[in-house]
């Protein structure tokens, strides 16, 4: 699997996790983050990988910066290199 697919999974898996632990809805992160429901579910799932802007706006909505959104990815992506 290319590494850039493999992103595309954690960050959508983050997302997805960050929400729920959260416990909001789909359609509460996509209104608060002005984005479709429908394209949300597609980052969560790992088919599309959002832009900056779209990043940053999630990330605020997900109470957290974007850069610690990264650090948790980077580290999820060396646990799945060694395995």
């Amino acid at each position: 699997m290319k590494e850039k697919d493999l992103f595309g999974i954690l960050l959508g898996r983050k997302i997805r996790y960050k929400r729920e632990y959260l416990g909001l809805s789909r359609y509460t992160i996509a209104e608060q983050a002005d984005l479709s429901e429908n394209y949300l579910g597609l980052i969560e799932r790992g088919h599309k990988i959002p832009g900056s802007y779209t990043l940053y706006r999630l990330s605020k909505v997900l109470c957290m910066s974007e850069q610690q959104l990264f650090n948790e990815i980077e580290t999820d992506l060396k646990k799945v290199k060694k395995s």
